[in-house]
């Protein structure tokens, strides 16, 4: 018997969850809540980063943005945001996590006072509603396709569970959902790529439909 979409988005959802209600008894202070109780082990920490910056808008909006405008489109992100954020682990996050804050603007506060605190989190506050913003778009997306429900509803779906598991478990929440979904992330883009190319007709007619991706106009 065959397993319809909306049976499979069902029990993601309630696996997500699950994650977040299992997570929440190991919280025992506003440290393990905020950040984790700062014992993350390293794989968890890329998995995380990961996800997070590997989202539904990098692979919704990074690759239709690669259709139309070839490689020089996403030098940005990606690639830029991932240099960021190699440059910050090298510079900064020693740094960060020596100072046991649990916020940026806490941190700002450490070296610059209280005005380097209200001033980081007003030029964060819209740089990040934007970002979730991009990745909630990019569930409702997927689930007006797959499901044929309204935009808005899915929206409001998507929204309402990853408020839900990240309030009951905090950033530890995050972190093992976060690590779930960069395996269904990865196994899907592994099954995807080769099926995606052979459908396009072969690497002759990708790079023949796509010339600004090697320098032809």
């Amino acid at each position: 018997m065959r397993t319809s979409p909306v049976e499979i988005i069902v029990i993601y959802f309630i696996g997500m969850i699950v994650i977040g209600i299992l997570v929440s008894r190991k919280i025992k202070s506003s440290d393990d809540y905020l950040a984790a109780g700062r014992r993350l082990p390293i794989w968890l920490v890329t998995a995380t980063l990961f996800a997070t910056w590997w989202g539904g808008g990098t692979v919704l909006g990074g690759s239709g943005e690669a259709f139309h405008s070839g490689f020089h489109g996403v030098i940005y992100d990606p690639y830029g945001a991932g240099l960021t954020l190699i440059l910050a682990g090298f510079l900064f996050m020693k740094i960060v996590h020596d100072a046991k804050v649990n916020t940026a603007a806490q941190f700002f506060s450490c070296r610059y006072g209280s005005w380097g605190a209200r001033w980081s989190g007003i030029l964060m506050v819209p740089t990040y509603c934007l970002w979730g913003a991009v990745q909630l778009v990019a569930i409702g997306k997927i689930f007006e396709y797959i499901l044929g429900w309204p935009y808005a509803v899915t929206i409001l779906i998507g929204t309402g569970i990853i408020l839900a598991y990240t309030v009951l478990g905090g950033m530890l929440a995050v972190a093992w959902t976060d690590f779930f979904q960069v395996i269904i992330l990865l196994v899907g883009l592994i099954i995807i790529f080769p099926l995606s190319v052979k459908m396009a007709g072969g690497w002759g007619e990708i790079k023949a439909a796509t010339p600004m991706a090697y320098g032809r106009r």
